[in-house]
């Protein structure tokens, strides 16, 4: 049952309605294998795969990366295979383009249907992505260690942080929506379910059903850190993701 306060009972039918299960992503400190679900580090990358780069032509930077052979099945995500989410780390704004968010510029979201686990078929020196390092001694990234994740199926409801949610959920008055972001905030790593905004979901003005389902969050807590505390997200649309098709990601952080 929906744990929600007394204050907000007589929405419950609403919020109930509105419950997806999503997948809860924990960070650990073990280390990861390079064909494992993480944050940061080395990428998987297959030897006939160039690394992708930024618009300056240098090394993006992998924020994460998912192998869905791992992870809990969870529709309509894909069974099998490697999502890639990677930033450029030698700007300000970690690779978003606040004025057109899908272009992949300087970021990039990749897909390997198939995961080899042959280190004689993949890339292992990564030594030119250090001498980026070196050469942008003020790169900035939301994080700068690698990190093990562990994985859960959970579900939750709806917040106002979502622009569907005047739609879904009748009118409230402040004190209420403020008791609801304390047991509904949508915050947190994940993969699908409902995203979490310091600012405006940046859906607001799209055509509704355009980038529906939340592909993948990244939140700022273990050591993790978006700008002033804030959050990024990856949005898709439905069909796009049935058909494995990322070359039309909306990328958005935010913070305070």
């Amino acid at each position: 049952m929906l744990e929600i306060p007394p204050s907000l009972e007589t929405y419950r039918t609403a919020f109930e309605k509105t419950i997806v299960p999503y997948i809860s992503l924990t960070v650990t400190e073990k280390k990861p294998s390079i064909y494992s679900s993480k944050f940061g580090g080395d990428p998987y990358l297959p030897l006939n795969i160039d690394h992708p780069l930024d618009a300056s032509g240098n090394p993006l930077h992998l924020l994460a990366q998912l192998n869905f052979s791992e992870l809990p099945p969870l529709t309509p995500f894909p069974q099998q295979g490697m999502l890639q989410f990677y930033i450029s780390m030698t700007d300000e704004v970690y690779g978003i383009d606040f004025e057109e968010p899908t272009n992949q510029a300087n970021f990039r979201v990749l897909y390997h249907p198939e995961i080899i686990e042959d280190d004689s078929k993949r890339v292992t020196d990564f030594s030119y992505i250090q001498t980026i390092h070196e050469t942008h001694e003020d790169y900035s990234s939301p994080l700068y260690k690698e990190y093990c994740l562990l994985a859960h199926v959970e579900e939750e409801a709806i917040s106002n942080g979502d622009y569907r949610f005047q739609s879904l959920i009748p009118e409230m008055n402040d004190d209420e929506e403020e008791d609801m972001m304390d047991v509904l905030g949508n915050d947190g790593h994940k993969i699908g379910g409902y995203a979490f905004f310091t600012q405006e979901d940046p859906r607001t003005y799209l055509p509704e059903g355009s980038y529906d389902v939340l592909l993948f969050q990244m939140d700022s807590i273990d050591g993790i850190c978006w700008g002033d505390m804030g959050v990024g997200n990856f949005f898709i649309s439905a069909s796009d993701l049935q058909a494995l098709n990322f070359t039309n990601v909306l990328y958005n952080w935010d913070c305070y």
